[in-house]
């Protein structure tokens, strides 16, 4: 009887060497989740004060990226103005920035302009004014 305990004892022992007696991994972590298409920039028409002008852009993140295509027989000089809002612990507050671009007649050119917010965070970034000339 002794001797069929001890081989008992012995195989249970086995088994839970040979199992490792760990348990099992924790299941793989659910991939990222992607920003849906709406939260990300889209080109918007962007009005720039003379009708054979068109531009567009998007904004975002402090930036505003637009493109410019002058029509016109003759260059033209483009002012662009943006704003931020931003989000601070005192409150929200407004930054704006710009910049210029000169385009030649029946060409296309690009302004882009950027603005930063001190101490806060940038909650929305948008064009406050393209003017071409």
């Amino acid at each position: 009887m002794a001797r069929g305990l001890l081989w008992v004892t012995w195989a249970a022992s086995s088994f839970l060497f040979a199992c490792g007696g760990q348990p099992p991994p924790p299941p793989a972590s659910p991939p990222p989740e992607v920003q849906p298409a709406a939260a990300m920039p889209q080109n918007e028409p962007v009005e720039s004060g003379k009708d054979c002008v068109k531009a567009e852009g998007k904004c975002g993140g402090g930036v505003c990226d637009v493109s410019v295509k002058n029509d016109c027989d003759e260059a033209v000089h483009c002012e662009l103005a943006i704003t931020a809002r931003c989000d601070t612990q005192g409150g929200t507050s407004d930054a704006s920035g710009g910049d210029r671009v000169t385009v030649a007649a029946h060409a296309k050119g690009e302004v882009d302009a950027q603005v930063g917010c001190s101490g806060g965070q940038i909650v929305r970034t948008e064009v406050q004014r393209l003017s071409c000339k």
